[in-house]
């Protein structure tokens, strides 16, 4: 992903960029756009281009790459693309690096699909025809406004693939933010699209909401749109997410990986209040927030933190098990005699629980 945002207020107009094109053989009307962020991917932004430019379609598409101020070969890399394939690809030179929230403003401003795809430039599609189903889809159903498939996990430090599994049918049925809060659901931009009025709308309408105080804009889209129109799933995968190497046993991946945990907490916390949302899912936010806190204490081996998550977890009234009971263990290097304290707390909790 491009780098992080500050929560400053957006004002494009402010920002110097220029856009590398060739309109006199680019389609002016593409029937997709597929929105692309770069910066600092050099080994995964052919990958990624690569993806797009295989789609097998009938219909005219544009790839727009907001190419923020890559310090590596990203840009180098991405106008090589341009100048090999000048009737697709649109590029977005910045004079300075402006993050995420900035980058992907201007981005969605400068698209001119009728329906918008994403794929991040460390991500990519696998499937050849993956446009072609989602678009079938779309225009058979005219009161959907997302489309949405399955997409593979892969650790890049562990070289480790996860592959998505297939969904009841009826995935797509009933309130599609609560059951995303709830842990139930997920729709990933990556292999999804979108009507591009319904995309403006949301975003015009809730523009605090797309100006850098949450440090991923994936989710705010999908909760808004979700509001607006209904969702439908493909189901089998039709893209890779890779996760890049990071480590939270150092201080800054820790910091890091809690910020990014907060910001989801703030985030859902902000569509509850928002929109009104039920205690009980408010307490599954918190809940999911408190456990991923005691993963990364785990991982960096943070005591303060393991007692934080901690407790945290416990005032959520939530279910307390094996791994939660490992990761705080193990985050506090815990003797064999705080271990039986913590499980004997965890017995005494659930039978509490049960009565």
């Amino acid at each position: 992903m491009s780098k992080e945002s500050t929560t400053a207020p957006l004002n494009l107009d402010e920002i110097t960029c220029v856009e590398i094109s060739d309109p006199a053989v680019m389609n002016k009307h593409p029937l997709v756009s597929v929105h692309m962020l770069a910066c600092n991917h050099e080994q995964y932004v052919a990958q990624a281009i690569e993806g797009v430019l295989m789609q097998e379609t009938d219909f005219p598409i544009e790839l727009v790459i907001g190419e923020d101020c890559s310090t590596d070969r990203t840009r180098e890399i991405v106008l090589e693309y341009q100048r090999k394939h000048p009737d697709v690809i649109r590029v977005v030179l910045w004079d300075r690096n402006v993050g995420l929230a900035r980058n992907w403003r201007k981005v969605s401003d400068l698209l001119r699909g009728r329906y918008i795809a994403w794929c991040e430039s460390d991500d990519y599609w696998t499937h050849p025809k993956m446009l072609r189903m989602l678009l079938d889809v779309m225009e058979a159903n005219p009161d959907v406004g997302v489309v949405h498939g399955g997409v593979d996990m892969c650790d890049v430090a562990r070289k480790m693939l996860r592959r998505w599994k297939p969904r009841p049918d009826d995935d797509d049925d009933g309130d599609i933010m609560l059951k995303r809060m709830r842990g139930k659901h997920f729709v990933c931009l990556l292999a999804a699209l979108a009507r591009s009025d319904l995309c403006r709308t949301v975003i015009q309408r809730n523009p605090d909401e797309f100006d850098g105080r949450f440090l991923g804009l994936d989710g705010p889209l999908v909760y808004e749109l979700s509001r607006i129109t209904r969702f439908k799933l493909i189901n089998e995968s039709l893209a890779t997410a890779n996760r890049l190497p990071g480590s939270t046993s150092k201080p800054g991946g820790v910091r890091k990986s809690i910020r990014w945990a907060q910001m989801i907490l703030g985030m859902e916390l902000h569509f509850i209040r928002k929109y009104n949302v039920d205690s009980t899912t408010e307490v599954c936010v918190r809940r999911r927030f408190a456990r991923k806190l005691l993963e990364i204490a785990y991982t960096g081996g943070d005591r303060r933190l393991a007692d934080g998550a901690w407790r945290e977890l416990k005032n959520t009234h939530a279910g307390i098990g094996l791994q939660e009971l490992v990761f705080y263990c193990g985050a506090r290097r815990a003797s064999v005699r705080r271990a039986v304290e913590v499980m004997r707390e965890v017995k005494s909790v659930l039978c509490r629980r049960r009565m």
